[in-house]
Formats: C-alpha cells, structure tokens, sequence
C-alpha cells in the first residue's frame, strides 16, 4: 500500500512531467518551422550530414529549443503553474544555475548553427565546462531536493542535517556504515521517530588491532630502527633512544563498549595491567572481564597508555585537555581512534611539544582531513593515521553486511534486527 505522501506527489509529478513535455514540443515545433525564415538555408540545415544517418536536409536548431525552453521554465515555475516546483522544493534560482551550466556548450553550438566552424576539440571543451559547473552546482542544490520516497538510507560519511532530512517525509530508519553518529542530527530522528542503527559488531577486533600497533609502533620507535637500517646504519643501534615493553604496564581504556573490550583482550595477551573508566557501567560488569574500575584522573595518573573509545557529543568534547594532560606521566602513550575533538589538539600538541608526555598516535582530527600546515606534521613523537583503524577488508565487508541488514530487518522483520545495533529505540 503506497503511503499519503505517494498518492499525493505521484499525480503531481506526472501532470509536471506532462506540462513540461507539452511545452518543449510546443517549443521545439515554433523554432523549427521558423528556421527557415529566421536562419540561413547553410545556418538552419544540416546539408552534410556529418553527425548523423538521415540523407535530407535536417533542422540543427535543436539545442537552440532546449535552451529557450529553460529559459521559459523560469517564469512558469515562479508562477506556480508547474507543480514539480512544490513537489521538490525547487526555486528560480536554482533554475536559473541550472540555465547557467548549459551556456557554455549552448553557446558554441548556436555559433556552429550559424555557420562559424567549431572544432572538436573546441565543442568538448565546451562540454565538459558545462558539466564541470552542472556537478557544482548540482551538488549545492542536491541538499534541498530531498528523496520523498525514499524508507532507508545507508550513510557513511555524509552529513545528514534537518535540512537534508527534513525532505525525506517518508524516511523510517538511518543505518549508518560505522560506529558513530556525530555526523546525524539525532534531535531530529528522535523528534520524528526515525530510528537509528549503527554497525555496533563489526569493527571491534580491526579497531583494537590498530589500537595495539600504535602502543607497539610508538614504544618500540620502529620507525628510528627501520631508517638505521636502511641507511646503513646497522651497528649504531646503541645510539637509538630505549624502547620499552608492554609487559606489566598499565594500560586506561576510557570507554568499555564493544572496542574497549576488544582492546582488554589484547593488552591481557600483553600481560598489561587493564584498568577501564566507563561512568556508564556498573563496576562488577568491568571486574568480570578482568579489568579494574577506576576514576578518570586516577586512571590517567596510573595509567602509562591511554586509549579513548568514546562517543564524540557534548559531553566528551575535550575529554582530553589541559587540566588532564597534567595528570599524565612523563613516559606516557596516548591514543585516540574514536573521533576528533574528544582529544583537544591544541593541548595535544603543547604536551608532545614539550615532552610532557611520551607519544600520541591519532587516527582521528578535529577537521578531516586536516590542513596540509598542522602542526602535528612537524613532531616526531606522533604516529599520524587517516581515519582507517576500521578500513580493513574484513572489517569493511562486516560493515556492509551489518548496515544492509539494519535496514532490511527494520522495515521487513523485526524480529531479527539486534537491538543492540538500534541508537534511539526508545520510542519503538
């Protein structure tokens, strides 16, 4: 059964469709009649034939008829006589971009019309300056025109604001491709019972691998053994800076979701001391997975590697900042693969900077990507990663798997959606 909003716009958009037809043919049928009046026999004909299979002389004032006809769109829609403009939000001056993008190859072609020789070369040129400004503005304009239709959306990276989403009236379910939901406004789903589902099992062990290169890379200072080799350097390794092991040291996890978990597992292999700070989480359930509670600044004082596994909102905004920097020790390791401005990178810089602490390894930023002069490019004690902790094949292949199924089993068979993978259920 088609819902409200599809008994309503479909008649709308086939009486548009109709009226549009009606007036390019209307169009098309005046410039051509009148060509050979207004146009020179050698301008208006198409007498060579060279692009095309007909043996008589051919009017070549179509592009001409396509461009009058947006031309004369723009008054129609202003008008309101077409209703494609209220079904899809369109305005005059997105039509008029539209007008724009078509200049260029319009113009050339209406000079060849007229006689003046164009060369290819000439002609693609103009072509595909044409498209180059429809994909701008096609892509400013894309926000406001919505998917009315549309029950699902599977998102990854995009940004989905009330602008955006409030023209998708029949949208049910956001599966999004990850974790995260930063770039959702979730306000809106939850004020319009819109649900939202995250891949909450799949990037686990991929993330917590990533995790564990960073403490082994930055402890070990392989990138330093790695150069003295190559540069044939081989016996100087006495003069490398003291790596450490993991063995026995003390690792905070902020954060004792799936990932945190999946990270306690393997600082355990490690035979590290694992100490998690999770406010939202009852002490019993940590100490069953073999961990210790703690409090924030007591963990980051004990702690001689940190690793945040928290959702970036308003509470966890700088999470990370002065104050805590200067509970930290001095041979500390602080790793950050969850989101971008949990970690103040001002702050972040200052304690590399200054040796306050030992070393950083980020796989995520504040702005991403980031500006090609940021200042973490000029340290040496951070290990620099784009964002892919989760971008492993396998990882990537769960991730599809799970974010497809989110929204199959939401909108087909409740029964089998995990709950768990479900942000906002508290209105279902």
């Amino acid at each position: 059964m088609s819902s409200y909003v599809e008994q309503i716009t479909e008649p709308l958009l086939m009486q548009s469709y109709g009226i549009l037809f009606f007036v390019s043919f209307i169009l098309c049928a005046v410039v051509i009649l009148s060509s050979g009046y207004g146009f020179s026999r050698r301008a208006a004909l198409d007498e060579t034939a060279v692009q095309s299979a007909h043996s008589g002389f051919v009017p070549r004032v179509g592009g001409l008829t396509i461009f009058i006809s947006l031309l004369c769109l723009i008054p129609l829609l202003t008008f309101g006589f077409i209703p494609l403009a209220f079904v899809f939000d369109i305005n005059t001056n997105e039509l008029s971009w539209l007008v724009l993008s078509a200049t260029p190859v319009f113009t050339i072609g209406l000079a060849e019309d007229l006689g003046f020789p164009m060369l290819p070369r000439v002609r693609l040129a103009a072509a595909a300056v044409s498209s180059l400004i429809a994909i701008i503005l096609f892509n400013v304009w894309l926000s406001k025109l919505g998917i009315p239709f549309v029950d699902g959306i599977l998102l990854r990276t995009s940004k989905l604001n009330e602008d955006v989403l409030s023209h998708c009236k029949n949208l049910k379910i956001i599966a999004r491709h990850g974790v995260g939901y930063d770039n959702v406004d979730i306000n809106y789903l939850n004020k319009n019972k819109i649900a939202l589902g995250i891949t909450s099992k799949s990037n686990a062990v991929s993330v917590a691998e990533h995790v564990m290169s960073f403490f082994i890379y930055l402890t070990k200072n392989l990138s330093l053994s790695n150069n003295l080799v190559k540069q044939g350097n081989f016996k100087k390794k006495s003069e490398l800076p003291d790596f450490f092991e993991l063995y026995e040291k003390n690792v905070l996890i902020a954060g004792f979701g799936r990932i945190g978990k999946e990270v306690a597992k393997r600082c355990q292999g490690f035979d590290m001391n694992v100490y998690v700070y999770d406010p939202f989480l009852d002490s019993d359930l940590i100490k069953k997975y073999n961990c210790i509670p703690i409090d924030k600044n007591e963990g980051l004082a004990l702690a001689d590697y940190i690793t945040i596994h928290l959702p970036l909102n308003e509470n966890t905004i700088d999470f990370i900042s002065k104050k805590e920097f200067n509970f930290m020790k001095k041979n500390s390791v602080l790793v950050n693969t969850s989101r971008g401005g949990i970690v103040s990178e001002e702050n972040l810089y200052k304690a590399l900077k200054s040796r306050s602490i030992k070393a950083s390894g980020m796989d995520v930023f504040e702005t991403e990507p980031p500006r090609s002069d940021h200042p973490f490019f000029n340290l040496d004690n951070i290990l620099l990663t784009p964002h892919n902790a989760a971008l492993t094949l396998e990882c990537r292949k769960r991730m599809a798997l799970e974010a497809s199924e989110n929204i199959a089993y939401y909108l087909k068979d409740m029964s089998k959606i995990d709950n768990d993978n479900l942000v906002n259920k508290s209105f279902l």
